[in-house]
């Protein structure tokens, strides 16, 4: 898992490199993570999150971000990668619609990973030309499951749904 982690931030350095445009978001997010298993828990945490856009052109790019949570014994720590794709960017407003690979490892009496996939909506105020006002929410969908716990460790299918409002700012590079 850690080359996984490797390699996802090597690419993304690495693309960035021949970004167009680069922005940087610092947000505020209140996500709900609910199992969809045999009526599973449901967990409202908060925390903060990071994300980055390399646009190569005016309308697409390398979407990238990482959420850090606190649940009730645990944190969350959600990573996301995918493709920035911007239908509307206009002077003032921007709408950027995220489609993204999603890795979700959560500490709390061990570890479980979940792998899925997601829609990361977000929409950008533009204060002037370097400072966003960034308000959004991503839906995510995990469909495979990884738990190490003191009774042992298992892989398997999972039926999981992540809600995950945020709001923050946002700066061009």
């Amino acid at each position: 898992m850690k080359k996984f982690a490797v390699l996802a931030l090597l690419m993304t350095l690495t693309f960035g490199a021949f970004a167009t445009e680069k922005d940087f978001s610092i947000q505020i997010d209140v996500p709900t993570f609910m199992g969809l298993n045999n009526g599973g828990a449901k967990a409202t945490m908060f925390g903060v999150g990071i994300t980055g856009d390399n646009y190569f052109t005016e309308s697409v790019g390398l979407y990238s971000a990482a959420y850090f949570n606190k649940a009730n014994g645990g944190i969350s720590i959600d990573t996301k990668i995918g493709v920035a794709i911007r239908p509307l960017n206009t002077e003032k407003f921007s709408l950027v619609l995220a489609p993204v690979a999603d890795i979700n490892f959560i500490f709390g009496g061990g570890l479980a990973m979940f792998i899925g996939a997601g829609l990361d909506v977000t929409a950008n105020y533009k204060i002037n030309e370097q400072f966003y006002i960034t308000a959004g929410t991503d839906v995510d969908y995990y469909l495979f499951g990884l738990v190490d716990s003191s009774s042992g460790t298992g892989f398997g299918s999972a039926s999981a749904l992540l809600i995950n409002p945020h709001a923050g700012i946002t700066i061009k590079m």
